[in-house]
């Protein structure tokens, strides 16, 4: 998303739909895409020791439902949806089909018909991959160029049997295996053709370094961000030195070329980093460092590497002062020079129309609490803690403008109606949460402007509407507005907020 520099609107005022009989066993996770006719939304019907089973619906542009279908041909359980995603105002399916018997997995994109919901056409196969012993349907996921002309595809070779523990961007450190770091690239043009594919090893030994993230520009050129680890990274941490790096790989010319580009700070441990492609294929780099290995925040950096030349062309680092550090603890902590909470993780990198970029963050922690009837039988409850947001904004030039805080506090025993949704309007981001899980409270907009001024508004009350949001179900669909999902007990309301 862009930041954009303008004038602001003063208000926000949120119209909500009619309300729909729903599954408690089926979820929203996605609103995939939205035009002039409705809004295209996603459902998983989850089941019992298998994958889930994609729903597709639609709603008019009064949200009244148009359809809802369920994808039947995935209750089999050798057939996964990896993801569903639009591409052009078409929507898409990628899946991954499991062959016991040869020890393969193969991988398709199947187009899904927008006006009936159902799979459409020949599935267009895009690779396969051996199975290991003990190990599922390897991952799969995609990105989408800027301009829209381009489709990446990665292929992780590597999955944990039935736990999902592994994830695409979370390749194990450690591991001696072969079968870890290896994985598939492939980019696709805007009518599916291949353009290339490349199956590639990772260039130093797989416990060494780990994907976190990869992208796609205009071109078709791949990157992926990863964490590194030198070969004397034992050394390093004996002595309490920083022992990880990062490093980008960038995939050019259709795959044949790689280049490496360091992403590191001196005598510091990044605590949370991700990049974006900036003007003419820079590389954007943003994050949280610390001076402890407990990824506690004790500053923001920002970085911008040239892509020929390898050089970082600019460069800023923050370390919080008291100012900052008393948003998110005491005075007498703040001017000890604490740093801020590790539960915080970073969450979003906004590029700024003007170039500069704000970085927003979020605090997240669980915790376990066990307990003893009468019967003497044990029962154990974990609640999810959804705390502050953390926004830092990051000049065009490089330099640390400000940073501020969003008060929050989502304390729950399930994550469904927690976290957050943004939306970029003129020269605000707004935030979009549930203040609190329960019925005594109320969903709130929360805006700041391009000086760091934060501003409250109350959309409406709970228990008036009985409503709490569900953050995958909230998407800005216009330069002004977006769409929001609700539930309450069997019931579910979609609604739009215009900023």
């Amino acid at each position: 998303m862009l930041f954009f520099i303008g004038s602001s609107l003063s208000s926000q005022t949120i119209e909500l739909g009619p309300e729909e009989k729903g599954s408690r066993k089926d979820v929203i996770s996605d609103i995939i895409l939205s035009d002039d006719t409705g809004i295209y939304a996603l459902r998983t019907a989850v089941r019992f020791l298998s994958y889930p089973t994609p729903i597709i619906e639609k709603y008019t542009v009064d949200f009244a439902q148009v359809y809802s279908v369920r994808l039947t041909e995935f209750d089999q359980s050798n057939l996964k949806a990896q993801s569903i995603f639009p591409y052009n105002d078409r929507i898409f399916i990628a899946l991954s089909e499991r062959d016991k018997s040869a020890g393969r997995a193969e991988f398709y994109i199947q187009e899904i018909d927008k006006s009936t919901g159902k799979l459409t056409g020949a599935r267009k196969k895009i690779g396969a991959n051996k199975l290991e012993k003990r190990i599922s349907l390897p991952n799969l996921t995609s990105r989408i160029s800027r301009d829209k002309s381009k489709l990446a595809m990665f292929i992780n070779e590597f999955a944990l049997f039935g736990s999902g523990a592994v994830q695409i961007f979370n390749l194990p450190i450690g591991k001696k295996d072969d079968t870890y770091g290896n994985f598939t690239l492939k980019v696709f043009d805007d009518n599916l053709s291949e353009i290339w594919s490349k199956k590639v090893k990772l260039p130093y030994n797989n416990d060494r370094l780990s994907v976190l993230e990869f992208d796609t520009d205009n071109d078709g050129n791949i990157y992926l961000l990863t964490r590194y680890r030198p070969e004397d990274w034992r050394a390093k941490r004996k002595a309490k030195k920083p022992f990880f790096t990062y490093k980008i790989l960038a995939y050019r010319n259709d795959g044949a070329d790689v280049e490496e580009y360091d992403v590191t700070l001196e005598n510091k441990y990044i605590s949370d980093i991700t990049f974006d492609l900036g003007k003419d294929d820079n590389l954007m780099c943003g994050g949280f460092f610390s001076d402890k290995f407990n990824g506690a925040l004790g500053g923001t950096f920002f970085f911008t590497i040239d892509a020929d030349t390898k050089k970082i062309i600019q460069q800023d680092t923050k370390k919080f002062g008291t100012e900052e550090l008393s948003l998110f603890m005491s005075k007498r902590k703040a001017e000890k020079g604490k740093e801020i909470s590790s539960d915080f993780s970073l969450d979003e990198f906004i590029l700024r129309s003007d170039g500069g970029i704000v970085l927003i963050g979020e605090s997240y922690y669980e915790t376990t609490i066990t307990s003893t009837g009468p019967n003497g039988r044990s029962s154990t409850t974990t609640y999810y803690h959804y705390g502050p947001i953390l926004v830092v904004n990051v000049s065009p030039a490089g330099k640390i403008d400000w940073v501020t805080k969003i008060d929050k506090n989502q304390d729950s025993s399930t994550k469904a109606y927690s976290s957050y949704e943004t939306a970029v309007v003129k020269d605000k981001i707004y935030f979009v949460f549930n203040k609190g899980i329960r019925k005594k409270s109320n969903v709130m907009a929360v805006s700041v402007d391009a000086g760091g001024k934060v501003s409250e508004q109350e959309l409406f009350q709970v228990k008036d509407e009985k409503l709490l949001l569900r953050v995958p179900g909230c998407e800005q669909v216009s330069d002004d507005e977006m769409v929001v999902y609700g539930e309450w007990r069997k019931k579910f309301r979609f609604g739009k907020i215009k900023f």
